[in-house]
């Protein structure tokens, strides 16, 4: 993982459409916090960041393959402490994060972790919010397929459970309620739903989550619904 060269990303997207659906209609939850930038990258800038995320080394500590950036994320104790500092983004990396704190305004300064997630088919993550060893905006850009994710207030039963597809190239932002009250997660399917009614088979799906650490706190009692 010490691919440094920069990507170059000059602007803010060329409000490319993903091959399966009309991102232009998608639909975005009403939730306090949670905002959507549907053409975050262009279709060039995801193209060169999937093959340096490829020439990659990929770790192994889950169902899905992972890499680590900035900083590591411990899986079993769920913290972060000193100790797991990495060092600086990489430039390809650092470019997206400065982008995301000059675009969406929502971070208090330049995210310093990242995580990157493959998803193939049959893939999927629990439901969970953000362990608070993170700091209060997370936000996830995706590539490669369209999947659906869920959100769900903490407490709610199946019932309160809302839907939103990721386009590729989008950056989802959480922040507020979004990071906090709520659950979001992707369910293990080898299918998607299709925005216009019906099914498709799902492909591979990237995702790139960036964060700003808060190192070294610790688990206390309010810990249920925090997986990673």
């Amino acid at each position: 993982m010490s691919e440094q060269a920069s990507l170059d990303f000059g602007g803010t997207g060329d409000g490319n459409v993903g091959q399966h659906e009309n991102f232009d209609e998608a639909t975005v939850p009403e939730i306090q916090g949670l905002s959507y930038v549907p053409d975050f990258l262009s279709s060039a800038e995801q193209k060169r960041t999937l093959e340096t995320i490829d020439r990659s080394g990929w770790m192994d500590d889950l169902e899905r393959a992972v890499q680590h950036y900035g900083w590591r994320y411990d899986y079993r104790s769920r913290v972060v402490t000193a100790d797991m500092h990495i060092g600086p983004l990489p430039d390809w990396l650092n470019d997206i994060a400065q982008r995301l704190l000059s675009v969406t305004d929502s971070f208090d300064r330049v995210p310093d972790q990242a995580i990157v997630n493959n998803y193939e088919p049959g893939q999927g993550i629990a439901m969970h919010v953000d362990r608070h060893c993170f700091g209060d905006t997370v936000a996830t850009v995706s590539l490669g397929d369209t999947w659906q994710m869920d959100f769900r207030p903490l407490g709610g039963d199946r019932s309160a459970t809302v839907h939103m597809a990721l386009a590729p190239g989008s950056a989802l932002i959480l922040s507020g309620d979004a990071r906090n009250l709520w659950l979001h997660g992707i369910a293990k399917r080898r299918r998607e739903r299709c925005q216009q009614g019906g099914w498709r088979p799902r492909m591979r799906r990237v995702s790139v989550t960036f964060r700003t650490t808060v190192p070294q706190r610790v688990r206390g009692e309010d810990d249920r619904n925090f997986p990673n």
